[in-house]
């Protein structure tokens, strides 16, 4: 009986030393990162594999990573359809020389819907909102996401970085608002978008007003002027919580200097920080002459 087991094992050994082909099925999830919604992420399939080997290393991937799913991203470059057959060698890569594809079938993925060109887009908030007495908005709108994935079954524009959503209304405003809406992509009928929905976020709350003296300068000549008054005085409102860091500094006032010989120049704010809002300013012109420095 030992006699038996000894030859058995033997004869085992040398056949797993040898070379085979064994079949196997691997299941395949085809990672669409744009695609109509109901195929997004759901371009599931099992492959059938023939792989060519020892027996030992047939055995070792048959027996512990087979189980493995195999994920293929698509992208820009499968221009319609992705090789199964490369995915597969890929996921051999770390038996080395070990392991060859003898066969694979399905051959190929195909996109869902054509969609072979992908590519990633910020996202622009667009909203009318009124605001109650008393309230402004206090910041920057955001979406969320900030970015989407479109995809098209043509080539993408390298000019397009961006996409606009859907404008959103809202009147008499008192709170933040936090608006569901859609991308706008309506003036192109060849582009799908990973995300339909998406969500602006407008800041609101109470704001107050502040008045501030800022210096007056000009960007239209390097000589030195000398302006009369020197100071503009600027009113506007600000977030009651930004109210305390709103310094005349944030602040910038060119002075446009008459072209045809008048010593008058008109007064513009070329800079403030985003949170102030309904500027006024006292003068409107102001008088000015050259001087030696």
């Amino acid at each position: 009986m030992l006699c038996f087991f000894i030859a058995s094992g033997i004869w085992v050994v040398n056949t797993l030393n040898k070379e085979h082909v064994a079949e196997t099925s691997i299941r395949i999830r085809l990672n669409v990162p744009l695609a109509f919604k109901e195929d997004a992420g759901k371009a599931d399939i099992v492959a059938t594999v023939q792989l060519k080997g020892r027996g030992f290393d047939l055995a070792d991937f048959l027996l512990f990573r087979s189980e493995q799913e195999l994920i293929i991203n698509s992208s820009t470059k499968n221009k319609g359809k992705i090789s199964v057959t490369k995915a597969v060698e890929n996921l051999l890569k770390p038996f080395g020389n070990k392991l060859t594809v003898e066969n694979v079938n399905p051959e190929y993925l195909t996109l869902p819907n054509g969609m072979a060109y992908t590519k990633k887009v910020a996202l622009i908030p667009t909203y009318s909102i009124s605001y109650k007495k008393m309230f402004m908005q206090s910041g920057p709108a955001v979406t969320y996401p900030d970015s989407i994935l479109i995809s098209s079954s043509s080539p993408i524009s390298s000019t397009l970085t961006s996409i606009k959503t859907l404008p959103i209304e809202q009147s008499n405003a008192d709170r933040p608002v936090f608006h569901s809406t859609l991308p706008d992509i309506t003036d192109n009928s060849n582009l799908v978008a990973e995300q339909t929905k998406v969500w602006v976020y407008v800041p609101v709350e109470i704001g107050t007003e502040i008045k501030l003296n800022v210096a007056v300068s000009s960007q239209e000549s390097d000589r030195y002027l000398k302006f009369i008054p020197s100071f503009v005085s600027i009113s506007c409102r600000v977030p009651i919580s930004r109210f305390e860091e709103t310094s005349a500094s944030m602040f910038k006032v060119d002075a446009q200097l008459n072209k045809n010989g008048s010593s008058k120049a008109i007064i513009r704010v070329i800079e403030k920080p985003y949170w102030a809002d309904q500027l006024k300013w006292t003068p409107a012109v102001v008088d000015y002459f050259h001087q030696n420095p």
